[in-house]
């Protein structure tokens, strides 16, 4: 595994490597909060770097531009394009929370920069297409709310770890994770291969999550 990561260094450009886990400083959150963007090849860094993981129902989702502000002289600096979607928790894996309890995810789909000279960059994100009552494992991560975002979302943002962080889970709790096309060829640049109808490197099931999340906790 070793090799196959150093290769997803020189692949990516990563400032930053730790077992499992590659950091691709190029792709940015849109949000802001992110220094970088991760890539999990190993189950143990996803799940450690999750601070919840849940079984949920995707119900619907919806898209906001949410403005960055404006510059000294009045002049809009920016927005960010973001999709909220919401979940009905079925079963929690890790983390707080219940079944029935309501989650909303955001995902970046595009960020706009404006400049003082009034030249503007636009970026466009992928998002993974969900199916409405479909049931998905997600792995979040939450962050402050920052400002502009709407506020009837709570005062937490939950958003993703890195890559993968959604999957989809057949009656045996085995997980066959979806990701992006950016994903996708990085780990085929750095010579991992997905497991078979997989996007990801790696197995994983509920209880092997649960068992991950038991042998990182205090109680052990």
């Amino acid at each position: 595994m070793k090799n196959k990561i150093i290769a997803l260094v020189a692949v990516a450009g990563v400032v930053g490597i730790l077992a499992g886990l590659v950091v691709v400083p190029q792709l940015m959150w849109g949000g802001g909060s992110h220094a970088s963007w991760q890539i999990h090849i190993e189950a143990e860094t996803l799940v450690e770097g999750s601070d919840r993981i849940v079984v949920a129902k995707y119900v619907d989702g919806r898209t906001e531009s949410i403005s960055k502000g404006d510059d000294a002289e009045g002049n809009s600096k920016g927005s960010i394009t973001e999709r909220f979607r919401q979940f009905t928790v079925v079963e929690v894996l890790k983390g707080k929370g219940e079944s029935g309890d309501t989650l909303h995810v955001v995902a970046t789909e595009g960020n706009t920069l404006r400049f003082a000279d009034g030249k503007s960059s636009e970026k466009e994100y992928e998002v993974v297409d969900l199916k409405s009552r479909d049931e998905y494992v997600l792995f979040v991560e939450g962050r402050s709310r920052p400002a502009g975002y709407p506020s009837d979302y709570g005062d937490v943002l939950w958003t993703s770890p890195g890559e993968p962080n959604l999957a989809e889970v057949d009656a045996d709790g085995r997980l066959t994770f979806l990701a992006t096309d950016v994903y996708r060829d990085l780990i085929a640049e750095g010579g991992l291969t997905p497991v078979s109808g997989s996007a990801a490197p790696f197995e994983l099931t509920k209880d092997e999550i649960k068992r991950l999340v038991a042998g990182s906790s205090p109680s052990g």
